[in-house]
């Protein structure tokens, strides 16, 4: 034993057992570098310091030193050599992660506002076609209103209507009149009192005269002259022409003057007021002398 303690006090024993430590400490640092599955960290080995670089100067000069003592230290700084690299592989790892958790929340993040911005787009462009359909309601029911309103202003157009034949009771006039006939003229002459009708656009003195006549159950009688194509009033309430002398028969003015022809030929409009008289002398007492209304 003590010849074994002897040969490692020796100076080659030394040297032997030192560069053993530095091979050792090489392949520790060598075997515990990270696989090729991870982010490749190089490890640099510190230089020698200069309290090695002494210890190193006084062993060749044969100087005696604690060697196991320096062999520790020289451990000691590679350990906390190797610590220092795994710590900072480790955190750069785990920044790392905590980049690529932060892009994959940014991208999340992303794709949610493009779908959302995708919906808004869609529901905006569904309200023109909504839009579109209220406006052509709206359309259909102006269209609407206005047949109507056409249809209601067509049904207001009026005119004022009488049948009158008390030129009859003059006592001139009255001689004249067939017996047969004198019962039937009223006590007053009116046969139909003024009243007002409608009617519709385009239609004539004659198509009211014969509606009214119609709706009161008054007698009339007219003949359709293809010559002049009009109609002509042959009776009114059974009052024929020349059943009070040569000369009588019926004529009609409108608003106070006599027209020079059929009935069935003047358009009414709204307002006219419209007269059926009996004349006992070729319209000369009614105010309508020498007129012809055929």
């Amino acid at each position: 034993m003590n010849s074994v303690m002897k040969l490692l006090k020796t100076k080659p024993a030394k040297i032997a057992m030192a560069v053993c430590a530095a091979l050792a400490v090489l392949a520790a640092v060598f075997f515990l570098q990270p696989g090729p599955g991870k982010r490749d960290i190089p490890v640099t080995v510190p230089e020698p310091t200069q309290e090695e670089t002494a210890l190193l100067t006084r062993q060749a000069q044969g100087v005696l030193i604690d060697v196991d003592a320096a062999l520790r230290q020289t451990r000691a700084e590679a350990t906390s050599a190797l610590q220092s690299a795994f710590m900072t592989q480790t955190q750069t790892q785990l920044t790392f992660s905590q980049t690529s958790g932060a892009a994959a929340a940014t991208q999340t993040n992303a794709a949610s506002t493009s779908e959302m911005t995708t919906t808004k787009s869609v529901v905006t462009s569904t309200a023109p076609a909504t839009a579109k359909s209220v406006t052509s309601s709206a359309a259909a029911s102006t269209s609407t209103t206005t047949t109507t309103t056409t249809t209601t202003t067509q049904a207001q157009l009026t005119c004022t209507v009488s049948v009158r034949c008390d030129t009859i009771l003059r006592k001139e006039n009255f001689d004249k009149l067939s017996p047969a006939k004198q019962n039937i003229v009223p006590a007053n002459g009116v046969i139909l009192s003024s009243r007002s009708v409608s009617f519709t656009e385009g239609e004539s003195v004659f198509d009211v005269l014969k509606r009214v006549t119609q709706g009161e159950r008054i007698h009339m009688d007219f003949d359709n002259n293809p010559m002049y194509n009009s109609a002509y009033i042959a009776a009114i309430g059974n009052l024929y022409e020349r059943d009070c002398g040569e000369l009588s028969g019926w004529m009609y003015r409108v608003n106070g003057v006599y027209p020079g022809y059929g009935c069935g030929k003047y358009a009414l409009r709204s307002g006219d007021v419209v007269e059926w008289l009996y004349t006992c002398d070729l319209g000369w007492d009614i105010g309508g002398g020498g007129i012809t209304q055929r």
